[in-house]
């Protein structure tokens, strides 16, 4: 063997290590100087606090930003475009200035010009019209949702309360269209979930308490950055609960429910008129917000001395408004242009397919950075596994094959020995199977739930399997490099370096595309094990023993020759008996074990083969299992 290999290998280990360590140190560099800014930043907010500290009150109604010291946008302009309502114009890709008001943050502008790019678009929410929405569960004596009806406007925040009970989840997933899919668990993921949920370019985001769990100054970072992304356009439903009053009046619009029905639907900054307006008092200094709970909850009457308080009659009084009527009768069906725009647009959502492979290439290639230590445990794994395996054959000096020498010669023949090769597949096998199964399973295992979440959006189910597809071959590549040259430096096999590389990495293609089906129909947790447990089952299943001969006499030979297995040991059978041609009498042996000589591009071609049928059935599987949350 040549040591080429050898110093190949060793010049990529120095350069990994290499690149870890310095990117590791500009990491935390580039982390000393982000602290150092922000502590900059934060003795600037401090000192600015201070100053203006007790000059100005609160309003209840704020004009603009500088009026109001606490972080909330004010309201935005909003125009009829004739695409299903009114849309921001506050937000131009191309323009670095807001006028009459802060610009929101520097993040959030690149992330939306990000998606503006992506679908040739500036304003890409929905509007949402309902009208008489109800849900009756099947089992259910009374409806959850009755007679519920209004509009919310595209890039608008807008809180949905109400006593517990009300209906308050069952109306934003319906609205959603499932009402038995869950939206996001409120006090649990907060804004993780937020972020995942704009990676999907959303053009309407659902959530489910994102405040609740939370100190109040928590709950209004959380509060600003949706009211910024409505500014941006996206439509934001949201469940409140006991908001404080900066919260509450951030929000641009109001579903209040009560019984499972609507009791007020309109714009923020009316609500306490309204409510005014049946006869409720408001306390001068306390939060509008608690007062409006109570009301909603059946409470009405601490703010109310005499009149009727319950709920159904704020239900019926909310039906017969005059207000609601004139709502009602704006609601019209959506024309053949708004629907046809409404397709253009979401057809538009994204980058082409081929375009999406790369990004998916990328981001995959990104995470196994991020998951290093794995990534160099397989490698680890490979090059301790071919270390083994070739100090177990290095007693054989390289000989693994006695024969039958060629007549006249035949009668000195001492004893023959067909199975050393097969022996040593079997070890190969055995080996990469152990290398390469549970990482082959973390490639797809690991990421299911941001799969569902990508393909409900629209993103292309293909483009995101090729991508990680894709990206396991540079993983595959190193990992047979690290293993073949240990094994083949200790085994000297008369197999060629270059033939050994070649079929150790098709069979590592193999594992991994099997690998691959397992992920799809298992848990997270139990499919490493499973993996593993079919790459010792095909790898077993080599022909060795019992031999391919054997088996045909049983008629399964089908069976081992699905495997790929069979194939590699084949392979190595010729590559490393064939050169004895001249010696011993190889047809012989190669009938005894029931293998077929000169066919090792076939060989190699099935190993190929077997592992991208395997893709395509994980393909396949990816698919069809949870297809619901596909959806």
């Amino acid at each position: 063997m040549s040591f080429l290999p050898l110093g190949m290998l060793l010049f990529l280990d120095i350069l990994m290590i290499i690149f870890v360590i310095w990117n590791k140190l500009r990491f935390r560099g580039a982390k000393s100087k982000k602290t150092f800014g922000k502590a900059k930043s934060r003795r600037s907010f401090l000192k600015r606090a201070v100053t203006s500290l007790g000059v100005e009150q609160r309003a209840r109604h704020y004009e603009s930003l500088e009026d109001n010291e606490f972080a909330m946008t004010p309201r935005i302009m909003r125009v009829d475009t004739g695409f299903g309502g009114e849309v921001p114009i506050a937000f131009d890709p191309d323009e670095d200035e807001f006028e009459g008001a802060k610009k929101p943050s520097s993040d959030l502008q690149l992330f939306i010009r990000s998606m503006s790019r992506c679908i040739g678009a500036t304003n890409f929410g929905l509007s949402f019209e309902f009208e008489n929405l109800a849900f009756h569960p099947k089992k259910a004596v009374k409806p959850i949702l009755s007679e519920v009806t209004g509009k919310i406007e595209r890039g608008t925040l807008s809180g949905v309360m109400g006593a517990s009970g009300a209906g308050k989840s069952t109306f934003v997933n319906v609205l959603m269209g499932s009402a038995a899919a869950p939206v996001i668990s409120g006090g649990q993921r907060k804004r993780v979930s937020i972020g995942m949920e704009l990676a999907a370019l959303p053009m309407a985001l659902f959530l489910d308490e994102p405040t609740s769990g939370l100190d109040a100054t928590s709950a209004a970072s959380i509060m600003t950055t949706l009211k910024e992304l409505s500014r941006l356009g996206i439509t934001i439903v949201s469940i409140i609960h006991q908001p404080r009053q900066e919260i509450f009046e951030s929000l641009d619009n109001l579903l209040l429910f009560g019984a499972g029905r609507m009791i007020y639907q309109g714009p923020e900054n009316r609500v306490q008129d309204y409510f005014e307006d049946v006869g409720f008092r408001f306390p001068k200094h306390g939060n509008p917000a608690d007062v409006i709970m109570d009301i909603i909850a059946g409470q009405g009457s601490l703010y109310k001395p005499s009149g009727d308080t319950d709920i159904i009659h704020l239900i019926e009084h909310w039906k017969n408004r005059e207000l609601n009527l004139r709502n009602h009768a704006s609601i019209q069906s959506v024309s053949t242009n708004e629907t046809q725009a409404l397709r253009k647009t979401i057809s538009q959502r994204g980058a082409p397919w081929y375009r999406q492979i790369y990004y998916c290439f990328l981001r995959s290639i990104l995470q196994q950075y991020r998951f290093k230590a794995s990534f160099f445990a397989e490698l680890g794994v490979g090059a301790l596994a071919g270390f083994l395996i070739g100090l177990a054959e290095l007693s054989q000096d390289g000989i693994n094959f006695r024969g039958l020498f060629l007549k006249p010669y035949d009668l000195l023949s001492s004893a023959t020995d067909y199975s050393d090769v097969p022996q040593m597949s079997l070890l190969v096998g055995l080996s990469i199977g152990l290398t390469a199964s549970s990482p082959g399973v973390k490639i797809f295992g690991e990421e299911k739930l941001t799969y569902w979440r990508e393909a409900a959006s629209g993103h292309n189910r293909f483009a995101y399997y090729m991508g990680k597809v894709l990206s396991t071959i540079p993983r595959m590549v190193l990992a047979n490099l690290h293993f073949s040259i240990l094994f083949y430096l200790l085994t000297t096999p008369r197999i060629s370096w270059a033939a050994a590389f070649t079929a150790n990495l098709l069979y590592f293609w193999c594992i991994y595309g099997l690998a691959s089906c397992i992920s799809m129909i298992t848990r997270r947790e139990d499919g490493p094990l499973l993996a593993v447990m079919l790459s010792l089952v095909v790898g077993v299943l080599n022909g060795m023993s019992p031999s391919l001969r054997q088996v045909r006499i049983w008629h399964m030979q089908w069976l081992w020759r699905a495997s790929p297995g069979t194939w590699l040991a084949e392979g190595y059978f010729d590559q490393n008996i064939g050169p004895l041609d001249y010696l011993y009498q190889i047809d012989i042996a190669a009938g005894y074990m029931g293998y077929i000589l000169g066919q090792f591009h076939l060989d190699l071609g099935m190993l190929m083969v077997i592992g991208t049928v395997c893709r395509v059935l994980a393909f396949g599987l990816m698919r069809v299992m949870n297809r619901h949350k596909q959806n």
